[in-house]
């Protein structure tokens, strides 16, 4: 008996997810976080991921791959804010940050 349309998606999502895992233990950046945004790179380039498809969550990848969340959101950020995403998308990704620019010394403060 065939699967439903939802457990069929789940069990994508999961092969997914197992993919990115297999491609972040052969990234060899010397950094978690950018082992991360290389896999989710490797994966886009091998089909992995195609054109509308949803990245797995930090708090699951994290999970599957034994880092902690802070280090998967960090390697998101990494891929997601590289200069190709931005060119491709023309936009900064929905629902991350503007990035925060360094404030020089004197300005906005209240001067004397």
């Amino acid at each position: 008996m065939p699967g439903t349309a939802s457990e069929h998606t789940v069990n994508k999502k999961e092969e997914r997810l197992h993919r990115l895992h297999a491609l972040y233990e052969e990234a060899d950046a010397p950094c978690l976080y950018q082992r991360v945004a290389d896999a989710i790179e490797e994966g886009i380039k091998q089909g992995v991921f195609r054109p509308g498809d949803a990245l797995p969550t930090q708090r699951a990848l994290a999970t599957e791959i034994g880092v902690t969340t802070g280090t998967a959101t960090h390697g998101y950020a990494c891929h997601l804010y590289t200069p190709r995403s931005v060119k491709e998308t023309g936009r900064r990704p929905p629902g991350l940050p503007r990035p925060v620019r360094p404030r020089l010394p004197g300005h906005g403060a209240a001067r004397r």
